[in-house]
């Protein structure tokens, strides 16, 4: 059996946007896009990053998401068009880690910054409203 080495693919970060949505105003952080070099992780977010609703996302115990570029793959196969990173809205594309089998508790080391899984992601019914 081959040993994969987990590695972040990419650092990704975005500000809050407002849009439309039903015909409300609304605002996310959901728009991620990628970063070159290195990025501060410090207070609720990553330089450069921003949630609208800290409740669902970010905050002290929430400030990194990580997504699986595999699971990207596989919704690559079945929407039959590629995925660029951050577009799942998530901080840090990841190869070779199992996120969906991380334990709350686990600690992973990335450059010069310890993160510890909090909690798994639970997806936002809804977006905050304007």
């Amino acid at each position: 059996m081959a040993i994969r080495a987990a590695r972040v693919l990419s650092v990704n970060v975005g500000a809050v946007r407002e849009f439309e949505y039903n015909g409300r105003p609304a605002k996310s952080g959901i728009w991620k896009s990628p970063v070159a070099g290195r990025i501060a992780a410090r207070g609720n977010n990553l330089d450069g990053d921003d949630q609208a609703d800290r409740k669902a996302h970010g905050g002290p115990d929430k400030v990194i998401y990580a997504y699986a570029v595999e699971d990207a793959r596989w919704w690559e196969q079945e929407i039959g068009r590629p995925l660029g990173y951050g577009e799942f809205g998530e901080n840090l594309t990841t190869e070779g880690i199992e996120v969906n089998d991380a334990l709350i508790g686990e600690r992973w080391e990335i450059g010069t910054t310890v993160l510890e899984v909090s909690e798994p992601r639970i997806p936002c019914g809804g977006l905050e409203s304007g």
